[in-house]
């Protein structure tokens, strides 16, 4: 959480530093300037497509050095930028942390900049983009596809994910930018793996490993193919890698290609909505973790044949689980479950279907 106190808001070409248009502070001025610059997830209209990173350098008011740290709004497009009635404020709402972010909620108060970089916006020609009032001139920072294997540290990935430093160049391993920062954001949430190859050293190795880790070896493998020129994670294993606490939205950028997802036997805490750009999935196994939901884009998983969240403490079961007709084996077992959907009723897995072991839970809990 970050207040804005007295704010002046200011659109730049950052090229020249020509101001563009000045944002007016009533009416949630630089709200709606977010939102007409940065779109709305289809699925979840009220939330951003990608969360806005924004950069804040505080001078403290009472000397000592200037400090900094970038990190994304909260999806929120309502919530993460406010203006809440008090005169001249902007509160800037609860920033992520984990992979990634910086936790910039200790900084101290003071003279505080904050520079959010626009993408190029869809519709405009090239080196313009829409601040809500049609295309103007403005640097735009260039997209990074699944396709590139080369990609300027911050580019944007589609899932919304900044490619990291260490990951900008994969073309001598023709891999992906994306991924390899998914995957490094994943191998992070580990005390264990950035101490070992690949992780400790991506910018000269390759994260593609193609059989050279075993399976369930307690080493984060993966396996990979080629996708119009280049590689992508094809089978992702952690089993019991200590991964502790929320899984990263960069999960998501693992790309379209990944059929095979396995995270049992860790400490992870919850599954972003990221999942399900993960549309490629066959088998999604995260059994043994401390996770309390599950998101409803698991619907969006419609390629699933196995699904596993056994063992863990998830109180609920979304209704879009219903969408996943091709589902065969479905493990819910040991969990908090005290019922389930309606879907239940006319819908299920054809082959295993485990719900035991879940207190309060019986078959005349459904709906």
């Amino acid at each position: 959480l970050v207040t804005l106190a007295d704010p002046i808001a200011t659109v730049l070409n950052t090229l020249d530093t020509t101001t563009m248009r000045d944002v007016p502070y009533g009416g949630n001025g630089l709200r709606r300037l977010l939102q007409a610059t940065f779109p709305a997830k289809p699925s979840k209209p009220s939330n951003y497509l990608a969360a806005p990173r924004a950069t804040f350098t505080v001078t403290p008011s009472g000397g000592g050095a200037t400090v900094s740290g970038t990190a994304r709004l909260i999806p929120s497009r309502e919530k993460s930028v406010r203006a809440p009635g008090r005169d001249r404020q902007y509160v800037v709402k609860a920033l992520e942390r984990g992979p990634g972010n910086a936790d910039v909620s200790g900084f101290p108060a003071g003279r505080c900049t904050m520079v959010i970089r626009a993408p190029c916006s869809q519709g405009c020609p090239e080196g313009e983009a829409d601040f809500g009032d049609g295309c103007v001139p403005a640097t735009c920072f260039a997209d990074c596809t699944y396709a590139d294997t080369v990609c300027a540290a911050g580019s944007i990935c589609p899932g919304g994910t900044a490619v990291s430093a260490a990951c900008a160049d994969r073309s001598a391993f023709s891999e992906s930018p994306c991924a390899c920062t998914a995957l490094e954001q994943l191998a992070a949430l580990s005390p264990r793996l950035p101490t070992l190859p690949p992780w400790n050293d991506l910018a000269n190795t390759a994260y593609c490993q193609d059989g050279e880790v075993p399976v369930d070896s307690g080493d984060l493998s993966v396996e990979c193919d080629r996708v119009d020129g280049a590689k992508l994670p094809t089978r992702v294993d952690g089993y019991n890698d200590d991964l502790t606490g929320a899984l990263p939205p960069s999960l998501g950028d693992l790309g379209p290609p990944l059929t095979y997802l396995n995270l049992r036997s860790n400490t992870i805490r919850s599954v972003p909505t990221e999942l399900g750009a993960l549309t490629g999935l066959v088998t999604l196994d995260l059994d043994d973790n401390s996770i309390t939901s599950l998101p409803t884009e698991l619907g969006a998983l419609t390629g699933l044949t196995t699904l596993d969240f056994s063992n863990s403490r998830i109180t609920s079961v979304p209704t879009e689980i219903g969408a996943l007709t091709g589902l065969i084996r479905l493990y819910l077992e040991g969990n908090r479950l005290t019922g389930v959907p309606t879907e239940f009723r006319t819908w299920g897995p054809v082959g295993d279907c485990d719900l035991s072991g879940n207190p309060g839970f019986s078959c005349a809990n459904v709906g």
